[in-house]
């Protein structure tokens, strides 16, 4: 399993009791979010019509993450709150590249 599979695993264990949580990158309907395919779909629990979206998230684990800047953009015009998932050692350029935009 890789390191995307294994954060988007902890996400879910940590709020399934609270939400219905969607792997966007093991479905083979994946659902497209602002032109983008988001990692993670945050739903209202039990519910997983389009309207009860609440949370998308972009998991981002290797490589410059300026290079994701165009998603980043694309994501945070969806209606939804976009919340970036980052390794601890850029949370400090994601923060940088997160305010710049």
């Amino acid at each position: 399993m890789g390191v995307r599979q294994k954060i988007i695993q902890n996400i879910a264990s940590t709020l399934s009791n609270r939400f219905t949580i969607i792997d966007n990158t093991a479905t083979a309907d994946k659902k497209i979010v602002a032109g983008q395919f988001p990692d993670v779909l945050v739903f209202k629990k039990d519910s997983t019509a389009d309207r009860d979206l609440l949370f998308i998230m972009k998991i981002e684990n290797g490589g410059e993450l300026i290079d994701n800047l165009p998603q980043w953009k694309e994501l945070a015009t969806a209606p939804n709150t976009f919340y970036i998932v980052v390794p601890d050692s850029k949370l400090s350029e994601a923060k940088k590249l997160a305010n710049a935009t």
